[in-house]
C-alpha cells in the first residue's frame, strides 16, 4: 500500500512539479472537503466511495489520488504548500536532510545538535532526539562512515565469497 492506509483517505505522498515529495493527510470530512474544493472537485465530495465518510463506509483512494496527485504535480512545493496552508489542510514536505538542517520549525525548535564526526574531522548539524536519548540528551557519533558494514552486510547476511566481496571492491567505490 505503500504511505497509503487501509482505513482512511486520503492520505499519501505525492510528487510535485519539480520532483519534490509532499506527504497529505486529509481524511477528516472538513479538510477533505477544503482539499477537494481546493484541487477543482467539488463533485467527489459526493460521490459514492470518495465523499462524506459514514458509519461503516470507506473512501476509496484510487480516484482521490489520481486528481489530488494531478494538482500537486503541476505546482511546486511551494505553491501547494503554500495554497494547503491556505486551505487548512495538513501537508508538509518529504525532507532530505538538507532540507531538515534549513526548515525553519527544525530550527526555531532547537531540534538539531551539532554533532563530531572523527571519520570527516568536522562538526555538523544532526537531527537531535530530545524525548528519547539517555537523560544526558547527548549524540556521541553521528553513525558509521558509509560502506563500514560493507563486508558484515555482504559476507555473513548476503553470503557473499571472500572473493566476490573483493571484486565488488574492484570494481569501486566500496567504502571500508
Amino acid at each position: 500500500m505503500g504511505n497509503e492506509s487501509n482505513f482512511t483517505s486520503p492520505r499519501n505522498s505525492f510528487q510535485t512539479k519539480e520532483g519534490k515529495w509532499v506527504a497529505l493527510s486529509a481524511s477528516a470530512q472538513a479538510p477533505f472537503e477544503r482539499l477537494i474544493d481546493l484541487v477543482g472537485h467539488p463533485e467527489l465530495k459526493t460521490t459514492p466511495g470518495s465523499g462524506t465518510i459514514r458509519r461503516g463506509s470507506k473512501r476509496k483512494p484510487g480516484v482521490l489520488n489520481r486528481v489530488i496527485g494531478d494538482w500537486i504535480r503541476a505546482r511546486t512545493i511551494e505553491e501547494v504548500l503554500q495554497e494547503c496552508e491556505k486551505a487548512e489542510v495538513t501537508i508538509g514536505p518529504v525532507n532530505n536532510m538538507e532540507g531538515i538542517a534549513k526548515d525553519p520549525h527544525v530550527q526555531q525548535r532547537g531540534s538539531l545538535a551539532s554533532v563530531y564526526d572523527r571519520h570527516r574531522g568536522r562538526r555538523f548539524p544532526f537531527p537531535g532526539c530530545d524525548s528519547v536519548c539517555p537523560k544526558s540528551g547527548e549524540i556521541r557519533f553521528p553513525g558509521l562512515p558509509m560502506g563500514a558494514a560493507n563486508g558484515v552486510v555482504l559476507g555473513d547476511l548476503l553470503g557473499y565469497s571472500p572473493e566476490a566481496i573483493g571484486e565488488l571492491k574492484a570494481q569501486g567505490p566500496y567504502e571500508n
